[in-house]
């Protein structure tokens, strides 16, 4: 399962050739690739596929092992409840060029909430829930985000439009109550427990692609 920013999709990143190599791999060792939208993703190429605002699982056509997860959308494997979320903001945004190198979709928007809560009306509660983003409220991340501005004297991921971002996935979050959130983003490895209303949630936040704690491994054996 990857939690954004992906990239086959992004300008210049991947060609069809890597991901048919990819599929051939999943295929050798028999396993799915689910995948998320991050910031960094080609929304008119999502539409022009059908993935975007989607209300299931997209495979790639000749490549049906990789599958792209609709925002708000839920699934269940071996009894275990998955929740996917996409979107975060760009704080780059004014060195990119919209339309080519940053979408307006990336961000969370009031129809996306609407199917998350549609889904969770069907659904109730959510075991893990995969993001791109962090909702709001995990205090380790806000302190870094506050300690990173500082350093680079840039606000960084601090500005309104990325507060109201992890805003409205929190909305999401508060009400499907997963025991752990597994995020993306900010390219900052960490673990954190955030708790409300009686439950506790443990977040894990993922490194940037190339390093040794881009990954974890989910055992979601019940013993």
């Amino acid at each position: 399962m990857q939690v954004g920013d992906w990239g086959y999709t992004w300008p210049g990143y991947q060609s069809n050739h890597s991901l048919h190599k990819l599929q051939k791999m999943l295929q050798k060792h028999d396993m799915p690739m689910l995948w998320l939208d991050g910031n960094h993703e080609n929304y008119t190429d999502l539409q022009k596929r059908g993935f975007w605002q989607a209300d299931k699982m997209c495979p790639f056509e000749d490549a049906n092992l990789i599958q792209y997860i609709p925002r708000g959308h839920a699934w269940e494997w071996d009894g275990v409840v998955y929740m996917a979320m996409g979107g975060a903001f760009s704080i780059d945004q004014g060195s990119r060029v919209e339309g080519k190198s940053w979408w307006r979709e990336e961000l969370i928007s009031y129809a996306d909430l609407e199917t998350a809560a549609t889904t969770l009306d069907r659904i109730g509660k959510v075991d893990v829930f995969l993001s791109h983003d962090c909702p709001e409220g995990v205090e380790k991340l806000e302190t870094y985000l506050e300690l990173t501005s500082k350093e680079f004297n840039i606000n960084y991921k601090l500005d309104e439009s990325s507060r109201s971002n992890r805003h409205a996935l929190w909305q999401v979050v508060e009400r499907a109550k997963p025991d752990l959130l597994i995020h993306g983003h900010y390219h900052w490895p960490y673990t954190a427990v955030k708790e409300w209303d009686g439950h506790k949630m443990q977040v894990a936040g993922l490194d940037c692609n190339g390093t040794a704690k881009s990954f974890t491994i989910l055992d979601m054996t019940v013993v």
